[in-house]
């Protein structure tokens, strides 16, 4: 990763993450990285998140057919 994306700009954060403008030298373009932060309680916050997302999509899908 360190050879192949260069930090630009901050374009947002939030308690979870920071946002940055990135160049990525192996295809020429301009990318969003988002950069988690790594203390264990957000580990486990986001990991909750996904399974409730997960769980949603999943009632989506039986209910709409």
């Amino acid at each position: 990763l360190i050879n192949r994306y260069v930090l630009i700009q901050k374009l947002g954060w939030g308690h979870f993450s920071t946002v940055w403008l990135a160049k990525d030298f192996k295809y020429g373009t301009y990318v969003a990285v988002k950069v988690m932060k790594s203390a264990p309680i957000i580990y486990k916050l986001h990991t909750i998140k996904y399974k409730s997302y997960k769980k949603s999509q999943n009632y989506q899908q039986q209910n709409n057919g």
